[in-house]
């Protein structure tokens, strides 16, 4: 649940900033900022979709932590973006790996819990990630109007997404779950 509240701090914000923070480098126009979007989007329906895969071929629990620490070095590496270039790889990795955390989420879930409860133990682990969706953006925003850039926010929400990281790698393998 920790490890929940901890990665939706950051997993809304690259969604809700990055468009002013391409507009501030002046890298790109609005249009540019639009398909930065759409492409975080696309990679993340394609992540949802191959790493939903590649768990059932590997484990979901390994791929669980797998997308997420690899989330969290993405969002280190948007620190360095400021390129188009470089933009639209975070964009397209960030969306495809933290697409993974959505999509695994709730099987993990229910290799812990089992699918008797899966609605029930879902709906309240979905509340829990309403602070950080509502918070975690506008925290961000707070640190840019203060600062003038996004570096603060960037570095807090790589924080934020690796102390998940940390959080989730010691979760222990869900027992008698083939697969899990």
């Amino acid at each position: 649940y920790v490890g929940t509240i901890l990665f939706q701090f950051a997993y809304t914000t690259p969604f809700a900033h990055l468009p002013v923070y391409i507009s501030d480098l002046e890298v790109g126009d609005s249009q540019f900022q639009g398909v930065a979007i759409g492409l975080m989007g696309a990679g993340s329906a394609l992540g949802r979709v191959m790493l939903g895969w590649l768990s059932d071929k590997i484990g979901r629990l390994i791929c669980f932590k797998l997308s997420i620490v690899a989330t969290s070095l993405i969002v280190i590496f948007w620190y360095w973006c400021d390129t188009e270039a470089l933009i639209l790889t975070f964009s397209i990795l960030y969306g495809f790996f933290a697409g993974g955390f959505i999509a695994l989420l709730f099987p993990v879930l229910g290799d812990y819990y089992g699918v008797h409860r899966l609605g029930s133990i879902a709906g309240l682990v979905s509340v829990g990630l309403v602070p950080g969706a509502f918070l975690g953006p506008w925290i961000a925003g707070r640190m840019y109007d203060e600062q003038g850039n996004y570096d603060l926010a960037i570095i807090v929400c790589s924080l934020f997404v690796c102390a998940s990281s940390v959080v989730f790698a010691m979760l222990p393998r869900a027992e008698n779950v083939p697969g899990a």
